[in-house]
């Protein structure tokens, strides 16, 4: 359970990132008010201190987040998530349950690959079914497992 959540936290964690390099920097925005005489113009100095400091105190500055660099640590965690599936053709049709033609047209779609825990999501089963189809279609000869 708690490698799933590592996971799901993990690609939280990208699309904000993905968002935050989207988005960009926010600018300060400079207002120029013109005070009247001195004393307003003190006034105005001091309470935009006051209105940043609150700024600073209630929303904390966020990190920037740094350029991607594809690690070999990033890499293997990929590797090891997925499973890489072949799609054997030709024999015969044998009557597939629902669960395991979704599975294959799941594979189908993603180049392949199968990743449990976004299969068991989309396909909204739990991870144990997943196997049980994998192993299905491995046994009537419709995909290959490394």
């Amino acid at each position: 359970m708690i490698p799933e959540v590592a996971t799901e936290l993990g690609e939280v964690n990208n699309m904000l990132s993905d968002m935050s390099l989207e988005t960009g920097e926010v600018q300060d925005q400079d207002l120029d008010l013109t005070a009247s005489s001195s004393e307003a113009k003190k006034v105005l100095e001091e309470s935009n201190i006051i209105a940043s400091q609150q700024i600073k105190e209630r929303f904390p500055e966020l990190p920037l987040p740094e350029p991607r660099q594809t690690t070999n640590a990033t890499v293997t965690q990929v590797t090891q998530s997925r499973i890489p599936v072949a799609i054997a053709s030709g024999g015969e049709e044998e009557q597939v349950e629902p669960l395991e033609d979704r599975v294959l047209g799941y594979i189908k779609s993603h180049n392949g690959e199968l990743n449990m825990n976004s299969a068991s999501t989309d396909l909204a089963v739990s991870p144990e079914d997943v196997r049980r189809s994998l192993q299905k279609l491995r046994d009537d000869g419709k995909i290959v497992m490394d």
